[in-house]
């Protein structure tokens, strides 16, 4: 059973603090989806959770064990996040890049089925051989979310894995992180700036705002009317859809 808790936490950079007191728990299986304006300090959330930034107060725990009380190789092999995209130049190919990214935790094992599990899952086969610079924006973005796949790790931390994405791929990802986290009784915490899309896959809902958590809990709960229309500035009405299942509209001032 692997859990992910935010205890007490505050981080930021320079020792000013972007968001303090942030209370969380993701249990077994669980997606967490963060929402929340630009600046509100989503990333910052997601790369302290992933130990890539140490908190300023209060502790991430993983199945009940401080992460900074762990060396960096027991902590990668828990938790896998999205890298940023190689430079322009990076003379390497699709399943080359995932192999170097699983590979600082795993060893160098040619090809790894959780690598080829990776291609599979992402529909990315028939790219494996091609050079990462050659890829789209959103062909990219896949092997990018495939990297945190082919990691193995029970705990999976996604910056706006959606980007750059067209609508059936959004899907498909959510989908493939959903599933993989119920499969692995992991936990999963993903950023979007679509709250249809953490209505349609997430289990719970942080809604940052003012260097805060304004609202967490089920999707229900937190994606309402009143909610988000303080949270982001401008009226937006809440339609149930018969598709759909939830709409968010903005309506013009």
């Amino acid at each position: 059973m692997v859990t992910l808790r935010a205890e007490r936490l505050s981080c930021g950079y320079g020792g000013r603090p972007v968001l303090r007191g942030v209370e969380l728990e993701i249990e077994e299986g669980e997606v967490l989806a963060v929402l929340g304006p630009n600046g509100a300090g989503k990333t910052t959330l997601l790369r302290t959770l992933a130990r890539l930034l140490k908190p300023m107060e209060g502790r991430v725990l993983v199945g009940g064990s401080d992460l900074w009380d762990m060396g960096l190789a027991e902590a990668a092999k828990l938790v896998s996040y999205m890298p940023p995209p190689p430079p322009r130049g990076f003379n390497i190919t699709v399943r080359e890049f995932l192999q170097a990214m699983r590979a600082p935790f795993t060893g160098w094992t040619g090809r790894n089925g959780a690598v080829e599990r990776a291609l599979e899952l992402l529909e990315l086969r028939g790219f494996e051989d091609r050079r990462v610079d050659e890829l789209s924006s959103g062909e990219l973005q896949r092997v990018l979310v495939a990297s945190v796949l082919a990691r193995d790790s029970p705990v999976m931390i996604l910056d706006e894995p959606t980007a750059h994405l067209d609508l059936k791929y959004q899907v498909r990802v959510l989908s493939v992180v959903r599933r993989e986290t119920r499969a692995r009784r992991g936990a999963a915490v993903v950023s979007l700036h679509d709250a249809r899309l953490a209505a349609m896959f997430a289990d719970k809902v942080a809604l940052l705002a003012g260097g805060s958590v304004a609202a967490y809990g089920p999707p229900g709960h937190v994606l309402r009317e009143e909610v988000l229309s303080r949270v982001y500035g401008v009226r937006i009405v809440v339609k149930d859809d018969p598709d759909l299942g939830f709409v968010a509209v903005p309506q013009a001032p």
